[in-house]
Protein backbone atom coordinates (compact mmCIF):
# COMPACT_ATOMS: atom_id res chain seq x y z
CA UNK A 1 0.00 0.00 0.00
CA UNK A 2 2.73 2.13 0.95
CA UNK A 3 4.31 2.17 -2.78
CA UNK A 4 1.03 2.97 -4.13
CA UNK A 5 0.68 6.10 -1.68
CA UNK A 6 4.65 7.12 -2.87
CA UNK A 7 3.74 6.60 -6.70
CA UNK A 8 0.82 8.89 -6.41
CA UNK A 9 2.26 10.97 -4.11
CA UNK A 10 5.08 11.36 -7.18
CA UNK A 11 2.52 11.31 -10.02
CA UNK A 12 0.80 14.40 -8.34
CA UNK A 13 3.87 16.21 -7.29
CA UNK A 14 5.35 15.49 -10.78
CA UNK A 15 2.02 16.49 -12.63
CA UNK A 16 2.59 20.59 -10.27
CA UNK A 17 5.75 20.62 -11.48
CA UNK A 18 5.10 20.49 -15.46
CA UNK A 19 2.53 22.74 -15.35
CA UNK A 20 4.38 25.26 -13.32
CA UNK A 21 6.87 24.45 -15.95
CA UNK A 22 4.73 24.81 -18.74
CA UNK A 23 2.84 27.95 -17.27
CA UNK A 24 6.19 29.65 -16.42
CA UNK A 25 6.82 29.60 -20.19
CA UNK A 26 3.73 30.39 -21.41
CA UNK A 27 3.53 33.52 -19.23
CA UNK A 28 7.13 34.22 -20.14
CA UNK A 29 5.93 33.86 -23.81
CA UNK A 30 9.18 31.81 -24.40
CA UNK A 31 11.71 34.90 -24.47
CA UNK A 32 14.14 32.50 -23.53
CA UNK A 33 16.15 31.56 -26.38
CA UNK A 34 19.52 29.17 -25.90
CA UNK A 35 20.09 29.02 -29.59
CA UNK A 36 21.87 32.95 -28.90
CA UNK A 37 21.07 36.37 -31.19
CA UNK A 38 19.32 36.41 -33.98
CA UNK A 39 22.21 35.93 -36.66
CA UNK A 40 23.55 39.46 -38.23
CA UNK A 41 22.08 40.79 -41.56
CA UNK A 42 24.15 39.83 -45.23
CA UNK A 43 26.54 42.33 -46.06
CA UNK A 44 26.01 44.06 -49.30
CA UNK A 45 27.90 42.56 -52.68
CA UNK A 46 31.07 43.38 -53.18
CA UNK A 47 31.57 45.34 -57.07
CA UNK A 48 31.62 42.72 -59.99
CA UNK A 49 34.74 41.24 -60.96
CA UNK A 50 36.56 43.19 -63.27
CA UNK A 51 35.07 46.50 -61.93
CA UNK A 52 37.22 48.02 -59.17
CA UNK A 53 38.86 45.32 -56.38
CA UNK A 54 37.85 42.09 -57.04
CA UNK A 55 34.92 40.79 -54.33
CA UNK A 56 36.34 39.00 -50.78
CA UNK A 57 36.13 35.21 -50.70
CA UNK A 58 33.18 34.10 -48.60
CA UNK A 59 34.36 33.08 -45.17
CA UNK A 60 34.93 29.32 -44.68
CA UNK A 61 32.12 27.44 -42.92
CA UNK A 62 33.16 26.46 -38.79
CA UNK A 63 34.38 23.46 -38.86
CA UNK A 64 31.96 20.25 -38.07
CA UNK A 65 32.57 20.10 -34.53
CA UNK A 66 31.93 23.44 -33.38
CA UNK A 67 28.66 22.59 -35.10
CA UNK A 68 28.06 20.00 -32.96
CA UNK A 69 29.39 21.25 -30.29
CA UNK A 70 26.51 23.91 -30.93
CA UNK A 71 23.79 21.49 -31.02
CA UNK A 72 25.03 19.69 -28.17
CA UNK A 73 24.81 23.06 -25.95
CA UNK A 74 21.75 23.20 -27.65
CA UNK A 75 19.93 19.90 -26.66
CA UNK A 76 21.39 20.42 -23.09
CA UNK A 77 19.46 23.90 -22.90
CA UNK A 78 16.32 21.67 -23.92
CA UNK A 79 16.94 19.03 -21.87
CA UNK A 80 17.16 20.71 -18.72
CA UNK A 81 13.97 23.23 -19.45
CA UNK A 82 11.98 19.49 -20.67
CA UNK A 83 13.43 16.61 -19.65
CA UNK A 84 15.01 16.91 -15.92
CA UNK A 85 11.90 17.33 -14.15
CA UNK A 86 11.76 13.51 -14.64
CA UNK A 87 14.87 12.11 -16.04
CA UNK A 88 17.34 14.22 -13.57
CA UNK A 89 19.74 17.28 -14.07
CA UNK A 90 22.33 14.30 -14.95
CA UNK A 91 19.86 12.57 -17.50
CA UNK A 92 20.78 9.75 -15.06
CA UNK A 93 17.09 9.02 -14.42
CA UNK A 94 14.22 9.34 -11.27
CA UNK A 95 13.81 6.12 -9.64
CA UNK A 96 9.98 5.15 -10.07
CA UNK A 97 9.43 8.31 -12.16
CA UNK A 98 12.17 8.17 -15.18
CA UNK A 99 14.42 6.43 -16.71
CA UNK A 100 18.33 6.29 -16.90
CA UNK A 101 18.84 8.00 -20.56
CA UNK A 102 22.68 7.68 -20.47
CA UNK A 103 23.42 4.36 -19.24
CA UNK A 104 19.50 2.65 -18.97
CA UNK A 105 19.32 -0.82 -21.41
CA UNK A 106 16.65 1.52 -23.57
CA UNK A 107 19.43 4.65 -24.22
CA UNK A 108 22.20 2.17 -24.84
CA UNK A 109 20.51 -0.24 -27.30
CA UNK A 110 18.45 1.99 -29.11
CA UNK A 111 19.06 4.03 -32.37
CA UNK A 112 18.32 7.37 -32.83
CA UNK A 113 15.69 7.01 -34.72
CA UNK A 114 13.67 5.02 -31.98
CA UNK A 115 14.89 7.06 -29.37
CA UNK A 116 13.23 10.05 -31.40
CA UNK A 117 9.72 8.17 -31.72
CA UNK A 118 9.34 7.77 -27.84
CA UNK A 119 10.32 11.24 -27.36
CA UNK A 120 8.24 12.45 -30.26
CA UNK A 121 5.07 10.29 -29.24
CA UNK A 122 5.38 9.63 -25.54
CA UNK A 123 4.61 6.56 -23.57
CA UNK A 124 1.53 5.27 -22.28
CA UNK A 125 1.47 3.54 -19.58
CA UNK A 126 0.21 0.09 -21.19
CA UNK A 127 3.14 0.22 -23.51
CA UNK A 128 6.08 -2.52 -22.99
CA UNK A 129 8.51 -0.55 -22.80
CA UNK A 130 6.96 1.74 -19.85
CA UNK A 131 8.69 0.34 -16.77
CA UNK A 132 7.77 3.09 -14.66
CA UNK A 133 3.86 3.21 -14.78
CA UNK A 134 4.14 6.63 -15.10
CA UNK A 135 3.27 7.81 -18.84
CA UNK A 136 5.59 10.16 -20.64
CA UNK A 137 3.81 12.24 -22.65
CA UNK A 138 4.55 13.37 -26.39
CA UNK A 139 7.61 15.40 -26.21
CA UNK A 140 8.29 15.35 -22.59
CA UNK A 141 5.16 17.53 -22.53
CA UNK A 142 6.43 20.49 -24.25
CA UNK A 143 4.22 20.97 -27.09
CA UNK A 144 6.83 23.65 -28.50
CA UNK A 145 9.55 21.17 -28.63
CA UNK A 146 10.13 20.74 -32.88
CA UNK A 147 11.24 17.84 -34.36
CA UNK A 148 15.45 19.33 -34.57
CA UNK A 149 14.72 20.23 -30.78
CA UNK A 150 14.22 16.59 -30.34
CA UNK A 151 17.48 15.56 -32.53
CA UNK A 152 19.14 18.31 -30.40
CA UNK A 153 18.46 16.66 -26.82
CA UNK A 154 19.38 13.14 -28.29
CA UNK A 155 22.63 14.49 -29.95
CA UNK A 156 22.73 15.94 -26.06
CA UNK A 157 22.22 12.65 -24.54
CA UNK A 158 24.87 10.48 -27.03
CA UNK A 159 27.19 13.09 -25.84
CA UNK A 160 26.87 12.47 -22.18
CA UNK A 161 27.47 8.27 -22.71
CA UNK A 162 31.05 9.20 -24.26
Amino acid sequence: MTGTLERTIYAGALAVLAGLIFAGGFLAGFSFSPWGPPPAPAAAPGPEPGRGEPPLPAAPPPPATASQDARVARGKALFLASCAACHGQDARGIPGIGKDLVGGEFARTATDGAFFEVVAKGRAVDDPGNTTGLPMPPRGGNPNLTDDDIRAIIAYLRSLGN
